[in-house]
């Protein structure tokens, strides 16, 4: 919204509301995009993964599937 006063002396309100959609569907896209490459990203398996089951089987042995 900065820009747009700087680019432009008196935007209309129609002008405004389409700058501001845009700028936040930017922003939804980059959060996105962020979540995506950091928290969701595909790590090598080690050990167990978080679908695993624990399955009992008698005697204290265990078997993960």
């Amino acid at each position: 919204m900065l820009a747009l006063h700087h680019l432009t002396a008196e935007p209309g309100a129609l002008l405004q509301q389409g700058v501001h959609l845009t700028a936040s569907a930017l922003a939804g896209l980059a959060r996105f995009a962020v979540l995506r490459l950091v928290v969701f990203a595909r790590r090598p398996r080690s050990g167990l993964s978080t679908g695993s089951r624990v399955v009992l089987q008698g005697a204290g042995a265990y078997s993960y599937s």
